[in-house]
């Protein structure tokens, strides 16, 4: 997908996601937190709940 988007010169951001199942844990200063320790780009919380 990045080689796929990245051909049509779209710009591309890769690294790792922060997964959550709880609406309230995606606070602005954890998301900083998350972004500062290991450099989590994003905050997912539809695929996880499908998991349920």
């Amino acid at each position: 997908m990045f080689k796929a988007c990245s051909e049509l010169g779209c710009r591309v951001h890769s690294g790792r996601v922060w997964t959550t199942s709880a609406p309230c844990r995606e606070l602005k200063w954890k998301a900083e937190e998350y972004f500062e320790k290991w450099e989590c780009r994003a905050v997912e919380m539809e695929e996880v709940l499908s998991m349920l």
